[in-house]
Formats: structure tokens, sequence, C-alpha cells
């Protein structure tokens, strides 16, 4: 009877099933934006800085409830929505996930300037004291992953916030300053500008066209691909109610959708772990300086990352599964990651360059993010690797990014970061900017 259901699956256009899967859900989230702009120009109107609508809190409530469809969205068409909205972001900018929901909700009050870029996590407040309040961030800004400013902050051209600070309600950041630490404190920044060798920011609409849309939503469609093996449950298990499959009984029918569910869940990982290494193995045959790259916007390994990103961002329907179990580790191993033994990991560690990973044996992380990508002054992304040693512990929040060695029996506290490439000893650490302790 499964054998049946097999054969049935596969001869009767599952790849035609996942191709408009894939179209319905972008289309599903286009919609949610499209109802959203509507009600927020027909309920709400034009926002400005002070009295916060009464419509304003109803209206924005679709993006967090559409969250799952809106981030199926190619980048292409979020830009085209912050148009629509008012919003006035750079197409050179880089957002992630919480950053675009907030610009979308925030519309007119948002200004996000050329060469920005806004890491993973990082975000900004449009409320607080029962109002509304702009935000600006002027060129060549950065915020680091897990950052986040209060309302009514503004960045000078060049500033920059390190990962998990803190820049409390109307902050001024000055220019060519980073500032560090929950509250965040200014520090000299070795921010200077764009490198000249770098590809101008103008591009043509031809260029504008394969990179932002062609581009743009082929990565989307790829990384969407693991995420919609449910419809593997659906698609096989209709088969046995077919007559020609004697499955009326319900004991059968339901031994054998677990059967099917827990295949489906390994053919999810599976194939998570083939795209994975199909646009790694490319980025490794392009570049020359693998492992560690330096990445410029616009390139084809530019492209390959971001999907890479994308791909383990929407697998976590799959791999949250593994967490605190010691098969999350093999799964990490399976992705090119060299993990030593008795290696815990309590939650999901944002990493999406698991290839770059060295870690010893018996470390324990619990909710601390591992980031072997960083931006450099000169715009391109940079990728090194992430050495960490044997009996490291590293706590709640706890950043660690490339290019940084942490060695053994070391111990970084909550909210600790170390500062890129930063000579650790083994001691604990604590704050950020990463102080010993005693």
């Amino acid at each position: 009877m499964i054998f049946y259901g097999f054969q049935e699956f596969v001869t009767h256009g599952f790849v035609a099933l996942m191709l408009g899967a894939t179209l319905a859900l972008i289309l599903a989230g286009t919609a949610a934006l499209m109802v959203f702009i509507l009600l927020k120009w027909v309920l709400v109107g034009r926002l400005e800085p002070g009295r916060r609508p009464s419509c304003w809190r109803l209206v924005t409530w679709i993006l967090p409830s559409a969250q799952l469809f809106i981030s199926s969205v190619p980048e292409c068409l979020l830009r085209l929505a912050l148009l629509l909205l008012g919003a006035n972001v750079s197409s050179d900018a880089f957002l992630t996930m919480p950053s675009w929901l907030t610009a979308l909700k925030g519309g007119e009050l948002v200004t996000v300037e050329s060469q920005s870029f806004l890491g993973g996590l990082a975000d900004f407040a449009l409320e607080g004291e029962e109002q509304l309040h702009s935000v600006r961030i002027r060129q060549k800004c950065y915020l680091g992953a897990g950052s986040y400013l209060d309302f009514g902050c503004c960045m000078d051209e060049g500033a920059s916030v390190a990962a998990l600070s803190y820049l409390p309600p109307r902050s001024q950041l000055q220019s060519a300053r980073t500032y560090l630490g929950n509250p965040a404190t200014a520090h000299a920044s070795a921010w200077t500008a764009r490198n000249p060798n770098v590809a101008p920011d103008g591009v043509g609409w031809a260029e504008w066209v394969w990179q932002e849309v062609f581009l743009s939503t082929v990565q989307r469609a790829i990384s969407l691909q693991p995420l919609l093996l449910p419809l593997f449950f659906s698609f096989w298990t209709k088969y046995f109610f077919s007559p020609a499959s004697s499955s009326s009984d319900l004991r059968t029918f339901a031994t054998s959708f677990c059967l099917i569910s827990i295949a489906g869940y390994f053919l999810g990982l599976l194939l998570c772990v083939v795209i994975y290494w199909c646009c790694v193995g490319t980025l490794k045959a392009i570049c020359r300086d693998w492992p560690e790259l330096t990445l410029t916007k616009g390139t084809g390994g530019f492209h390959l990352w971001k999907t890479v990103m994308e791909l383990l961002l929407f697998s976590r329907l799959w791999t949250s599964l593994l967490l605190s179990t010691p098969y999350f580790p093999v799964f990490l191993r399976l992705l090119g990651a060299r993990i030593g033994k008795g290696v815990n990991f309590d939650e999901e560690l944002g990493l999406h360059e698991p290839w770059l990973l060295v870690m010893g044996d018996h470390c324990q992380l619990g909710m601390a993010r591992l980031s072997p990508h960083s931006l450099e002054i000169d715009g391109s992304i940079t990728l090194q690797r992430l050495l960490i040693g044997s009996n490291v512990s590293l706590l709640e929040d706890a950043t660690v990014f490339g290019g940084t060695q942490v060695p053994d029996r070391c111990v970084l506290g909550s909210f600790c970061r170390p500062l890129k490439g930063q000579h650790l000893l083994a001691r604990e650490y604590h704050s950020t900017p990463a102080e010993p302790v005693g």
C-alpha cells in the first residue's frame, strides 16, 4: 500500500505541486502586503511624528499575523511595498525581516539611506510615550545583529552600533563613532568612505531587474522548498482513502500516516542538506579564496550566500526539533561544521555558514549567536572562520563573530560580545565589548 502511494506520489506531478505551492506562498504574501497597503491609506492615511492614529495598531496587526507569508515575498516586492507606503529606503540598503516589518509599519516615518546595513534581528522602535516617532539612518550606517534603536533615534553618516547593543530613546549617534553596550556608549570608529574599487552604487534598469527581481525571486523560491514539505503529507495521504488501497481501517491509516510523517521529516532535512551543498559547492567553485570569503553585493557569490542564509532560516521548522539533542551537532557536521563530542545546543544559533565553524569537545551554548560573517568598512561581506576551543560556555545572547578565537575553558557571560579578532584568555568575560572578570 505504501509503495503504491509512493509510486503515485512520484508519478503524479509532485515537482509541479511544489512549484505551484511556492508560487502560491509568494502570492499569499504579496496579497497580504497589498491588503495592508490598502487599509493603511484608507483607514490611517499619511503618518507624521506625533499622536498615533486610532486605527494604526489595527492595521499594522496584519504584518506579524502574516509574517510567514510576507517572509516568502521576494525582496523586490518588499521594496515596492515600502515605496507605495512612502518609506525612504535606499535600493542598496541591506535589511533583514524584523527591520523589514518595522519599516513597513512606519512608512513615511522611516528613512534608511544608501549603503546602510541592518544585521540579523536588528530593529528600531517607532512608538514611545503614546506617540509615533520618525527614525533616520543615514548613509553607510551599520546595526549589528540583535541591536536595537529605541524611539526617536537618529544615526549620522558612518555611525555604527555593535551587536546586541541598545540605544536609549532620542539618541543622536554621531558620525564615525561606534556604539557598544546596554545602554550603548560611544567609541572611536574605524569606518571610512567606501572603497573606490567597489562597483558604483548606481545600476541600470536591466541589471536591477536581473538582480533584484529575477535572482531575488529564484533564491527565495529555492530556499522555501524545505518549508513546503508538509505538502508531502497531504499529497501522499490522500491515497489511503483510495479504493485501490484497502486502508479504510483507522488503525492502518494512523500507522501509515505516522510512517509518512517520519519519512517526510527526514526528507525535509535531506532536501535542506542537498540544496545547501549545491549552493555551497557552487560558491566554492567560483571563489578563489575559499573557505574565507569577501563578497560584494550584486555578485554571484553574494546571491549564493543569501540563498544559503534564507534556506537555513526557512528550514528551522525541521531543525528546531533537533535542538537539545545529540543529533543537532550531527546535522551541523553534515553541513560542513567541525564539532567535537559532548556539545549541547539549547537554542537556535542563527548560524548561516556552518562550514566555517570549528568547535572542540564538551561545549555548552545557551541561546548564543555565532556569526562568521561581518560587514567591512568598504561595504563588502567578509566570511571568516570561527574557532571555539573545548569546555567553552557561551551563555544567553553571547555573540561571537568570525575571525575570533575562543580558547579552551573560556566563559562568555550573558550579552557578552568580544570584538572581532579580540585576543581572549581562558577566563570568564562579561559586558560589551568583552572584559575579563576580576
